[in-house]
Formats: structure tokens, sequence, C-alpha cells
């Protein structure tokens, strides 16, 4: 079973985060807090598994090992341009594609993101 989902959501950065600054090298302490769009597309190969990709202000990330089991979703995100990985785990609200959750991940912190999961019929990308 393949079927394709779009996805879109926001996330929010929770709390401080550090960053070198890239021409001094110096640690730099941000305050986070804004509100960040994402879009996506996903795969599932089978009816609990799906990988994918995601692009939002910070650029190009792959979603691997992704499952999403009784309503509840986890996956990892890997930005092509860096190697630190950032975990999400979301809950379904109800029997709505509406997800709600949280992300950690060295490099960003902890924070909340919610989703929405929109199945595109089979001949979407016909001509």
């Amino acid at each position: 079973m393949k079927k394709m989902l779009f996805v879109q959501g926001w996330f929010l950065q929770d709390g401080l985060r550090i960053n070198l600054n890239p021409v001094s090298r110096l640690p730099v302490v941000y305050e986070a807090g804004g509100h960040y769009m994402f879009h996506g597309v996903w795969v599932f190969w089978t009816e609990l598994t799906f990988c994918g990709h995601i692009y939002d202000a910070c650029g190009h990330a792959e979603v691997r090992n992704g499952t999403l089991i009784g309503g509840r979703m986890k996956f990892e995100k890997l930005y092509t341009h860096r190697d630190d990985v950032i975990s999400y785990t979301f809950t379904q609200v109800g029997a709505s594609p509406v997800f709600n959750g949280s992300f950690e991940g060295r490099a960003v912190g902890k924070g909340y993101a919610r989703l929405l999961l929109i199945e595109h019929p089979p001949n979407f990308f016909e001509t």
C-alpha cells in the first residue's frame, strides 16, 4: 500500500538556543519563540510507516523513521545541510487530519508543533 499525503503546519521553538556566530565563531544566545511554517510530501509505504520531505525557513529536510499507529505519530527530521536530528511526536485530534505535538533536538532545543495531513487523489500529478 503506497499513498502520498501533503503535510503542512507550524512549529514554535521554546526556550533559549545557542548558536555560533559565523564570523567570530563565538557562542551567541538567542531567545526563541517565533512561529515557523512548513510544508512537504510524505509517502506511506505501509499503513503504519512513512518517509518524505519537509521544507521550512531553515531549508529542505528529509523525514525518516516515520510511524503512525493508533493516532500517535513519530518521525525524525534531518536537514540536508546539517547533521543534527530533530525528533517529533504527535497525537491526532479525534478523527480529524490535525495532529498536535512536540519536537526536540540538540541544536534546536524543545518546542511545540501542529500539522495537517491531506491525502491527495491518485491522479493529482497527472496533466
